[in-house]
């Protein structure tokens, strides 16, 4: 789904290979569990706090997103910031 206009995806199949690259994605949540690679480069807007578990994924290809900020999920994002 590389090079469209998507602002969000919401994929609740397991698949073992996601490219989402070159969108205006803000939101992307997905079932993680066989996900090998994902590549969500060039969503210039893409926060680095993410819905999904990027330490739990082999290879993630981020160029241009978050600003360069490491992306923090539900589990990562505890020990990355203190909790309140």
């Amino acid at each position: 789904m590389s090079h469209n206009d998507l602002q969000a995806v919401y994929i609740h199949e397991a698949l073992y290979r996601i490219l989402l690259s070159y969108n205006d994605l803000t939101i992307a949540c997905f079932n993680h569990e066989n996900l090998r690679y994902l590549d969500i480069s060039y969503n210039l807007h893409m926060p680095s706090e993410v819905c999904f578990e990027p330490t739990q994924i082999d290879t993630v290809i981020r160029e241009g997103v978050a600003e360069g900020e490491r992306l923090v999920g539900p589990i990562s994002v505890r020990y990355y910031k203190p909790i309140k």
